[in-house]
C-alpha cells in the first residue's frame, strides 16, 4: 500500500513539474502577449481620437493589472475579488462608475478589447489552476462511482418495498412485535 502511494505523490509530483514548469509559463506567456498587443491597439484609438481619455486610463490601468496578476492570479482568487467587490458598497460605485465610463463610448474597438482582455485574464486564471486536474479528476470520478451506488441503493429498496413477499414478511414481523 506504501509503495502504491509513492508511486501516485511521484506521479502526481512529476504532474505539477510539467504543469508549473514547463506548460503554463508557455501558455501565460502567449496570453500575454496577447494582451499587449491588445494594449497596443487601445493606444491606436486614443491617438486616432475615437476614445475619451477616461476610458483610456481606465482601460490601460485595466490591461495593466491584468498583466501584472496574469502569472498568479486563479479562479478562486476571482471569487474573493469578487466576493470583497460586493460586500464593499464604495469599492463597487467606483467600479460601475468606470465600467459605465467604457461602456459609453462610441467606440466598438474599445468594447471589443475590453471584452477580449476579460477572456484572456479569465482563461489564464482559469488555467493557472491546471495542477489541480488530476484533484479534480479523481473527485468527478468518486463522485460518479457513490452517484451510481447511490442510484442502485435506491431501486433496490424500491423493488424490496413494492415487493408482495416483502410487504407480507414486514406484516408478519410487525404482527410479531404487537
Amino acid at each position: 500500500m506504501m509503495e502504491l502511494f509513492l508511486l501516485i505523490t511521484a506521479i502526481y509530483g512529476i504532474w505539477l513539474f510539467f504543469a508549473y514548469a514547463i506548460l503554463l509559463p508557455n501558455y501565460r506567456y502567449s496570453k500575454r502577449v496577447q494582451i499587449f498587443e491588445l494594449r497596443d491597439q487601445l493606444r491606436e484609438l486614443k491617438y486616432s481620437k475615437s476614445i475619451s481619455n477616461a476610458s483610456f486610463n481606465i482601460m490601460e490601468h485595466a490591461i495593466s493589472n491584468g498583466i501584472n496578476t496574469l502569472s498568479f492570479i486563479n479562479l478562486i482568487d476571482v471569487f474573493k475579488i469578487s466576493q470583497s467587490i460586493e460586500n464593499n458598497i464604495d469599492a463597487k460605485e467606483k467600479i460601475e462608475k468606470r465600467i459605465t465610463e467604457v461602456e459609453t463610448q462610441k467606440s466598438r474597438e474599445l468594447l471589443e478589447i475590453k471584452k477580449k482582455v476579460s477572456y484572456l485574464i479569465a482563461k489564464t486564471s482559469i488555467m493557472n489552476m491546471i495542477g489541480w486536474l488530476p484533484v479534480f479528476i479523481v473527485l468527478l470520478i468518486l463522485f460518479r462511482v457513490v452517484r451510481g451506488f447511490a442510484t442502485k441503493i435506491n431501486i433496490m429498496s424500491n423493488k424490496v418495498a413494492l415487493d408482495p413477499k416483502t410487504q407480507r414478511a414486514e406484516d408478519c414481523w410487525h404482527a410479531s412485535l404487537a
